[in-house]
């Protein structure tokens, strides 16, 4: 079962195709979230093997998303709490 349930709640001012105006729920099939990556993280933790994407691909990709959506700014990296790795 996933992690949470998908729901889209809309608020239109207007109808627009199917959807009427005002708020309302629109119904979405299930979405089964993470539950393939924690597959993956406890496969690779049981065989000792490195994930699929490193670390560096993933900041990348998350970079790229602030970027695109214009929520970048570059500050450096986050100090580390004392007791982390």
């Amino acid at each position: 079962s996933p992690i949470e349930p998908p729901l889209l709640r809309l608020d239109l001012a207007q109808a627009a195709g199917p959807y009427k105006k005002g708020p309302q729920t629109v119904p979405l099939p299930p979405y089964e979230r993470y539950e393939g990556d924690f597959e993956e993280l406890a496969a690779c933790i049981a065989a000792g093997k490195p994930l699929a994407v490193t670390p560096e691909e993933d900041l990348r990709v998350h970079e790229a998303l602030l970027r695109a959506s214009d929520m970048w700014e570059k500050r450096g990296p986050a100090p580390r709490q004392r007791g982390t790795r």
